[in-house]
C-alpha cells in the first residue's frame, strides 16, 4: 500500500468531458490536504497511484471505464477529506458526476452508519436516506421540490403536482396529513391564502380553532353534503349578521321533524293579576317596538292553559323600548307575557 499513498497537492479532479488546462496549478482548496500523509488516491484498474497524472491525462473517460469504479480515494485523518474538487470558472464544477443508467446516481456519498446521499439520480436532483430509521427526503423531482417519506409510508412533500393539480404543501399520513405548531399565543398553526382571490383560512388562528375570509364574491367557508350532514355543530352557535335560509328548517321534534321555536327576547315569566288591574313590565329590549311582536298566555287554577279572554278581558294596551303595560278586567290565575323582535 506505501506505493499508493501520495502527495495530494499533485490532485486535482474535474468529472467532466473537457480536461485541465496544461498549466494549471494546484488550488488552495485541495493543499488544504498536503498535511495529511495518510489520504492516497487508487486507480482500480491500472493499480497505481494516481501520483503524477497531469492536468491533460485525467478526464471523464478515466473515471468510467467498464467494470466498476474509476478512481478511489480515501484519508485516514480525523478530519480529512476523501476527495476535493475546486474550480474558478464561471460555471466550471469542482466535482462533476454524471450517470445515464435507468437507476444510476452522479454523486453518491454513503456512511457507514447506513446514511445514504447521492446527486443527479433518475427523477431526483439530490436524495438522502438513513436505512436504519427508513426515513428519505427528495430535492428537485419530476413532480416535486422537496419530498420525504419514512417507511410507515407517510409522505410529505411541498410544491408538486399530482393528478394534474399542483399543490403547495401535501401530506399523507394515518395520523396527520399536515401537522402545525405555534407557540405564540396570537400566532396560526397553519394557513392557506389565495393570492389571486384575496380568500384565506387558518387553523389554530389565536383562540379561533378555524378562521375562513371569503373573496368578495365568495364564501369565508362553503360546505356540501356528500350524503350526510355538511356542517354539525355540537352546541352554541353565533351568527353576528343576516342568515339567509334556501331550505327547509326542520329538528327532530314529533313525526314531522319540527324544529324548536326560537326563544323570545323578553319573557315575564307566570305572574298573577287580579281583576281590573294594570301591570307595568320592564323589557328593556330597545330598538323599535314596531319590531316587536307580544304573545300574552293564561292558565286557571287548574293549570289549563288557554287564551281565552285574551285581547278582550287580558291584554296589554301599552308598549315603548323599554316597557309594556298589561291589564285585566276579570280575575285569571297565572299570566304570561312573551316578546320577540323580528329584523
Amino acid at each position: 500500500m506505501p506505493a499508493r499513498k501520495i502527495q495530494l497537492f499533485t490532485f486535482f479532479c474535474l468529472l467532466s468531458a473537457n480536461v485541465f488546462a496544461a498549466d494549471r496549478s494546484v488550488t488552495d482548496s485541495t493543499e488544504l490536504l498536503v498535511s495529511n500523509p495518510n489520504t492516497y488516491c487508487v486507480d482500480n484498474h491500472a493499480g497505481g497511484s494516481m501520483a503524477g497524472i497531469t492536468s491533460a491525462s485525467y478526464t471523464l473517460e478515466d473515471a468510467t471505464r467498464d467494470g466498476a469504479n474509476g478512481y478511489y480515494c480515501t484519508t485516514e485523518s480525523y478530519r480529512g477529506l476523501g476527495l476535493v474538487g475546486s474550480s474558478d470558472g464561471t460555471q466550471g464544477s469542482g466535482v462533476f458526476g454524471l450517470a445515464s443508467g435507468d437507476e444510476g446516481e452522479g454523486v453518491r456519498g454513503q456512511h457507514q452508519n447506513g446514511t445514504i446521499g447521492s446527486l443527479g439520480a433518475e427523477n431526483k436532483g439530490v436524495y438522502g436516506e438513513n436505512t436504519r430509521s427508513g426515513k428519505k427526503a427528495y430535492l428537485g423531482g419530476s413532480f416535486y421540490a422537496v419530498s420525504g417519506n419514512d417507511k410507515r409510508g407517510n409522505v410529505g412533500r411541498i410544491a408538486g403536482s399530482t393528478g394534474g393539480n399542483d399543490y403547495g404543501v401535501m401530506g399523507v399520513s394515518p395520523d396527520y396529513g399536515v401537522y402545525g405548531i405555534c407557540t405564540d399565543s396570537n400566532g396560526v398553526g397553519v394557513v392557506g391564502y389565495n393570492n389571486a382571490t384575496g380568500a384565506s383560512a387558518s387553523l389554530a388562528d389565536g383562540e379561533n380553532g378555524i378562521y375562513a375570509k371569503g373573496s368578495p364574491r365568495g364564501a369565508g367557508a362553503y360546505f356540501e353534503s356528500g350524503g350526510g350532514d355538511a356542517l354539525r355543530v355540537d352546541g352554541p352557535m353565533r351568527v353576528d349578521g343576516p342568515m339567509l335560509v334556501n331550505g327547509p328548517v326542520y329538528g327532530e321534534i314529533g313525526p314531522n321533524n319540527g324544529a324548536p321555536f326560537p326563544r323570545p327576547a323578553y319573557d315575564s315569566g307566570w305572574f298573577y293579576l287580579g281583576a281590573n288591574r294594570n301591570l307595568k313590565l320592564t323589557h328593556n329590549l330597545g330598538g323599535d317596538p314596531f319590531d316587536y311582536f307580544v304573545e300574552i298566555s293564561t292558565h286557571d287554577r287548574y293549570q289549563v292553559l288557554s287564551q281565552k279572554n285574551v285581547g278582550s278581558l287580558v291584554y296589554w294596551h301599552r308598549m315603548d323600548d323599554q316597557y309594556i303595560w298589561a291589564g285585566t278586567k276579570t280575575s285569571v290565575s297565572r299570566i304570561r307575557v312573551r316578546i320577540w323582535v323580528i329584523k
